[in-house]
């Protein structure tokens, strides 16, 4: 009996999860620029305000702001990879390209955004608010 306490307890919250993840209706989508990565503004022309990344996001292409920290620090995706980012974090930060080439704007605790990778080459971004978190996006 105590094999099957973990497997059950594993199944409750994997249902609680995709439970969770449908919530909300304010979920941004991304749109493709062909000359390199773009980011969306939702209706209200804000950008970066959007709900919870989606089930379908593929593994690889997730990123998280944790503990005043982007991670992983470098991710890697192929060319026209949807990349998601999530402000897992108490207090507000931005996903911004090092060139301005894109900004999700304020990510409040909580909230996501996304940005469509479209051309190969390497992304450096930081969050505006707080200059010392950096990343990078490998695009192959």
């Amino acid at each position: 009996m105590r094999s099957i306490r973990p497997l059950a307890a594993a199944a409750a919250l994997l249902v609680l999860g995709l439970g969770l993840t449908s919530c909300g209706s304010d979920s941004q989508t991304a749109t493709t620029n062909a000359a390199g990565p773009s980011t969306s503004a939702d209706a209200a022309g804000r950008y970066g305000g959007g709900g919870t990344p989606t089930p379908s996001a593929a593994a690889g292409t997730a990123l998280s702001i944790k503990d005043f920290a982007f991670a992983p620090a470098t991710l890697q995706v192929t060319k026209g990879a949807t990349v998601t980012v999530t402000n897992d974090d108490g207090t507000a930060h931005t996903f911004t390209a090092d060139d301005k080439s894109f900004d999700s704007g304020q990510l409040a605790p909580g909230k996501s955004a996304t940005q469509t990778f479209d051309t190969a080459g390497s992304f450096s971004y930081h969050c505006e608010i707080h200059k010392s978190m950096k990343g990078t996006v490998v695009v192959t």
